[in-house]
């Protein structure tokens, strides 16, 4: 019922290629399929500050640009490996986000 989505600084830089075979990508097709079946999707974030901007370099690869764009949208929570504690306050946050979507 949930997907949970990692999203690292340089997540999308494989698909930087109007050429790039998005099919052969296992992350792509996971997130696309979760997309086009209405599934919830938690999306962390390797940042403790805000959602990173989509990079402009990804625009030339239309359906991988629009997964992200679409995956960026949802639920979303930051890691941060600074932090003390992190993976603790990272798996409470996506506890209290299935609970809030009523899963």
């Amino acid at each position: 019922e949930v997907v949970i989505a990692i999203v690292t600084d340089h997540a999308f830089e494989r698909a930087y290629s109007s050429d790039y075979d998005n099919s052969k990508d296992v992350y792509f097709n996971e997130l696309s399929t979760a997309l086009s079946q209405s599934k919830e999707i938690i999306t962390i974030y390797n940042s403790s500050i805000k959602r990173p901007e989509l990079p402009d370099a990804l625009k030339v690869n239309k359906d991988f640009y629009d997964v992200a764009l679409r995956l960026s949208k949802k639920n979303a929570t930051f890691y941060d490996s600074t932090i003390p504690n992190a993976m603790d306050a990272l798996a409470t946050a996506v506890i209290k986000k299935i609970k809030y979507l009523n899963i």
